[in-house]
């Protein structure tokens, strides 16, 4: 199987480590001309540990320079899943497939728009991973992958996927319920990733004080009440429960909604929260919590200029 990532971020640059262990002729696509020219010469390095590994990478910005590709793992942030998507239909054949490895809701629904539903497949990763700089990545956190097709199918490809994942060292599942998984990670995202950009602590911090305790509670709460609204069961029987365990699995994790703020980049928050409250609004469910959680990331995106320094 011939395989091109597209995005060359934390979670991209984690499957590209590992995938590169079975597959030679790899390829990775970057809408960055002059970091896509850096990392070919810088090569990728994966901390974990107390170990570092260095890899050479396949990348290009150029889409005419991708060979023939079976399966594109697009892993960029879901904001640029349009652009993404068009910049790799002309590269996609009649048996190409599309393998969405991101966070938020609408991916999936872009992608098949652009590209034909019956391409599309979805994947959730559990695995955390921190952008250190550009080529170099820690691992923080291995979990789970799960990935699966919309309209309860179980296409060949998927187990092709799963059999070459695990070989690669990426724990893979199936599942016919592709919307459990996807709210599943959802209800927790929306939790701890706009907390940790707020408050500027890693995902272990949050459950060192009862006011970050709560505040996880009551957000994750709201995002349940729509999902059961819609009639999505979710993975887990306590949803409390499951977020500060996550909370604690990967508590030396930077979130990537943190890593975007504290690198002052434009964040997912509006497929994360943003995306709770209009649902919740459409619903008519109060999401007061999550509306607080993305007006604050939201002011923050705004406000990276006016940031007040420490010897201010």
């Amino acid at each position: 199987m011939t395989i091109c990532i597209v995005g060359p971020g934390a979670i991209g640059s984690l499957f590209y480590f590992f995938l590169s262990k079975k597959i030679k002729d790899l390829q990775l696509l970057d809408k960055d001309k002059e970091r896509a020219s850096c990392l070919k010469a810088k090569g990728l390095t994966i901390l974990k540990e107390n170990k570092s590994y260095k890899i050479p990478l396949n990348i290009t910005a150029q889409a005419s320079e991708i060979t023939k590709v079976d399966l594109f793992i697009i892993s960029v942030k879901s904001y640029d899943t349009l652009s993404a998507a068009k910049l790799i239909k002309p590269l996609c054949g009649k048996d190409t497939f599309v393998l969405s490895l991101q966070n938020g809701l609408g991916n999936l629904e872009v992608l098949s728009e652009v590209l034909g539903e019956e391409k599309v497949l979805g994947a959730v990763t559990h695995n955390a991973s921190t952008l250190i700089e550009d080529g170099i990545i820690r691992y923080a956190a291995s979990g789970q992958t799960i990935i699966g097709k919309k309209g309860n199918k179980l296409p060949a490809v998927l187990r092709q996927i799963r059999t070459l994942f695990n070989s690669c060292g990426i724990s893979t599942n199936l599942s016919k319920d592709l919307d459990s998984v996807i709210w599943s990670k959802l209800v927790i995202n929306i939790a701890i990733n706009p907390l940790t950009a707020v408050l500027r602590v890693k995902n272990g911090d949050l459950l060192k004080t009862e006011e970050a305790r709560t505040l996880l509670q009551m957000a994750s709460s709201e995002a349940e009440r729509i999902a059961r609204k819609k009639r999505i069961k979710l993975l887990y029987d306590d949803t409390q429960t499951k977020v500060e365990a996550v909370c604690r699995a990967t508590s030396n994790n930077v979130s990537s909604m943190l890593q975007d703020t504290l690198k002052r980049n434009k964040t997912e928050i509006d497929f994360l929260n943003g995306a709770i409250c209009r649902l919740g609004q459409n619903l008519k469910i109060a999401t007061p919590v999550n509306f607080m959680l993305y007006q604050l990331v939201k002011t923050i995106e705004q406000s990276y200029s006016q940031l007040v320094q420490a010897d201010q």
